[in-house]
């Protein structure tokens, strides 16, 4: 994987049969699979934490021998201090955190996910599930670090990192100020496995929204949606959009019209990025439609052609579908009105 910040921007058991699995269209057979551990996930926050407790301490050997590479993109990229080589990265460090709302940030991050024991089998399982239709990715080593409410996902070469500050409950008194009630909403523990294999898949199959229109990003998000569906099918499809219950059903119940707003303005093929961000963005509400519907339109539109595209073209698996750039083939094909 090159060495990129992804900014965001969400199982139980997963036992299938044979059948089950080549239902998802993965053209493979059981042998290709292989049962996973739990996943054992690197505490970087805690282990800077217990260090930024006790200034007069020199850096911890195990961070910059054990963890030189992430330390590395974590410096230059969220805290901005520079390299960890500097002679004065360490009081750089120290001063960077010396601010009450980052110590804050890390004493509830601490006591709220003391335990991973939950998120390491579900992750586990979800990238058996990952590995089952992507035997030839590497799963990278797996870090959460505290951004200071910054960028939630960190990818680099064997790397993929949350920033679990951003998952400690939609009613946590700092978010208020910083995010809206739709964005709170999704800054749960449930949403934590979803978005690491959104990481890793927006890692594995770049695409770069600024350059395209918005059936393009509509049909990338929806494919992002929908292989997120084979690798955790017990969660919600409410919980992987991001949306509501009522608000997926609402969406569900006007997806006609909704779609039918997209022709009749002429949207569709738009490369003006305001127009675009409106469908694909978080924001307090929806641009085009009523305060009735849940921001992201156009992501839930993008999974719906995506959706149909997998019905109607029942010989197309998972890879195939995720390495299928042409959206407007992936439209024609879907027959979808």
């Amino acid at each position: 994987m090159t060495e990129k910040i992804v900014c965001r921007l969400s199982i139980l058991l997963l036992i299938f049969c044979v059948s089950c699995r080549q239902g998802k269209g993965s053209g493979k057979n059981m042998d290709s699979a292989v049962v996973a551990s739990p996943v054992s996930i690197i505490r970087f926050d805690r282990i800077l934490y217990d260090w930024l407790k006790k200034p007069e301490q020199p850096v911890p050997e195990q961070l910059t021998r054990d963890y030189k590479s992430f330390l590395e993109l974590y410096s230059k990229y969220i805290v901005e201090v520079g390299s960890p080589d500097s002679a004065s990265f360490a009081s750089k460090m120290q001063k960077h955190f010396a601010d009450s709302l980052l110590f804050r940030l890390y004493t509830d991050t601490e006591n709220k996910y003391s335990a991973l024991d939950d998120i390491e089998l579900r992750l586990g399982k979800a990238f058996d599930e990952f590995h089952f239709y992507f035997p030839l990715i590497k799963i990278p080593t797996i870090y959460m670090h505290v951004s200071g409410l910054n960028q939630s996902v960190i990818v680099g070469e064997n790397i993929l990192s949350l920033s679990i500050d951003k998952y400690l409950g939609e009613d946590y008194p700092l978010y208020q100020n910083y995010f809206n009630v739709r964005q709170r909403r999704n800054m749960i523990r449930d949403r934590i496995v979803p978005d690491y294999l959104t990481g890793l898949l927006y890692s594995e199959f770049p695409f770069d929204p600024n350059d395209s229109g918005l059936l393009d990003n509509m049909i990338y998000q929806g494919k992002v949606i929908y292989a997120l569906q084979a690798f955790l099918p017990d969660d919600s499809e409410s919980l992987l959009l991001g949306f509501s219950e009522d608000e997926l059903n609402l969406c569900l119940k006007n997806e006609k019209e909704l779609w039918r707003y997209i022709i009749r303005n002429q949207h569709l093929y738009s490369k003006d990025y305001l127009i675009v961000s409106k469908y694909m963005t978080d924001a307090s509400h929806s641009a085009f439609f009523t305060d009735d519907y849940p921001p992201r339109i156009g992501v839930f539109i993008g999974w719906r052609i995506v959706s149909r595209y997998m019905e109607t073209n029942k010989n197309v698996t998972l890879p195939d579908l995720m390495n299928q750039s042409d959206s407007r083939q992936i439209l024609s094909k879907s027959k979808y009105k």
